[in-house]
């Protein structure tokens, strides 16, 4: 029996130093790999801070706020820019609001993505909605109220885990009559984000940036949060190849913020592939932090806080967004499909249909409702036609 015990206890030492010595040589590995594999890679950057830390809704935009939203790609060539114009109260949009709702208001807030919020092009589709219902006429005589006010509360990059957070923290305040809330497919796998503003010190040099976070806190030592976008004055753009030692700098920093040196099982958190809780904190995609590795478990967990949201506040529409590639293909990216087979009784209004109407739109045409080839969120054009798209549903759901 001894002897059984002194060979166990042997085979069990030899595994364990034949891990450990795995685990340094994965570590090393890694670490060259990472170091050695540098490419310039695209920087979005504002000239003031956008995405504010709040616990309870994840993040918030500032009140008042006129901030220059950029997209640089190597070699520093400014491809993209817009103006986010936020009100008194941090909503995207130019028409300021009272927490208190005056008598004869009819409140919609509007809850979702990027694609909600708007802050990739200059003219939101929140506020070309604003307009079309300001001079809907009929549409206040059957509300019998003096004026329809549009609230936006979206959020870019959220998904739709965090919709009733929104409500809960942000809009409920202001006593909204409705909502609409605003999904893409990809939303469905979404997890819980956080943001705030953070500095990285490298170099001798200091670098302001918000952080995105999948898991409190929003800090530059938790594995769970990733560089965002960069906060830099407009004259750095104009230095040149400045922003190409940004982006040198601040990777470096990346690779060297990492836990290189403790006793997480890094290779084994790899091996398995973010199995049982475990994260590889060393090499890992954002892609990898911030979807739900299985389609199933997400859409699950999507449909548990929708109905939240619907609990919360139940005159709400939940409006399917699409992507340019799903007008063009006809067919909804994952989950999308199992979604509306899984959870029917969500009577989620599908505006793709809507949007192509009969007039049966060219590739063209489609293609210029996004800023195409920049990125794939709504152009201006592609605001317009969204928001007249929900001005006729929601003249067909009051005015039947």
């Amino acid at each position: 029996m001894k002897k059984i015990l002194v060979n166990s206890l042997i085979v069990v030492a030899s595994m364990l130093m034949t891990y450990l010595v795995l685990e340094v040589g994965y570590r090393v590995i890694t670490y060259i790999h990472l170091s050695n594999n540098y490419e310039p890679y695209t920087i979005w950057w504002t000239d003031q801070p956008l995405h504010l830390y709040n616990a309870e809704a994840g993040y918030r935009y500032p009140a008042d706020a006129n901030v220059r939203y950029t997209q640089t790609e190597p070699p520093d060539v400014s491809v993209y820019a817009t103006n986010v114009i936020t009100n008194n109260q941090g909503m995207v949009g130019t028409r300021d609001v009272t927490t208190e709702k005056p008598e004869g208001d009819y409140r919609i807030a509007l809850i979702g993505d990027s694609f909600t919020a708007g802050v990739f092009n200059d003219n939101p589709w929140a506020g070309v909605l604003q307009s079309l219902l300001d001079e809907d006429d009929d549409l206040k005589a059957a509300l019998s109220v003096e004026q329809i006010t549009v609230m936006n509360f979206g959020l870019e990059a959220i998904g739709a885990e965090q919709f009733d957070d929104v409500y809960l923290s942000r809009a409920e305040a202001y006593e909204p009559d409705m909502v609409l809330a605003g999904f893409i497919s990809d939303d469905l796998r979404r997890r819980f984000l956080w943001e705030g503003v953070a500095q990285v010190e490298w170099g001798g040099r200091s670098y302001d940036l918000h952080l995105t976070c999948y898991k409190e806190p929003v800090s530059i030592d938790n594995p769970w949060c990733v560089y965002g976008v960069l906060i830099l004055p407009q004259y750095v753009v104009a230095e040149g190849n400045t922003l190409e030692q940004l982006r040198q700098d601040l990777y470096a920093s990346d690779i060297a913020r990492r836990p290189w040196f403790g006793l997480y099982p890094e290779l084994f958190a790899a091996t398995i592939g973010w199995r049982f809780g475990l994260v590889p904190r060393l090499s890992r995609t954002t892609d990898q932090l911030r979807l739900y590795p299985n389609d199933t478990i997400a859409m699950e967990k999507s449909r548990y806080e929708i109905g939240w949201l619907l609990s919360s506040q139940p005159n709400t529409l939940l409006l399917h967004i699409p992507t340019h590639m799903e007008l063009l293909n006809g067919v909804y990216d994952t989950p999308m499909p199992d979604f509306l087979e899984d959870y029917p009784d969500l009577r989620i209004v599908e505006t793709a249909p809507l949007m192509l109407g009969d007039d049966e739109p060219t590739e063209e045409t489609i293609r210029s409702w996004y800023n195409l080839p920049f990125d794939g969120h709504f152009s201006d054009a592609g605001a317009a036609r969204y928001a007249a798209v929900i001005h006729e549903l929601l003249r067909d759901h009051f005015l039947p």
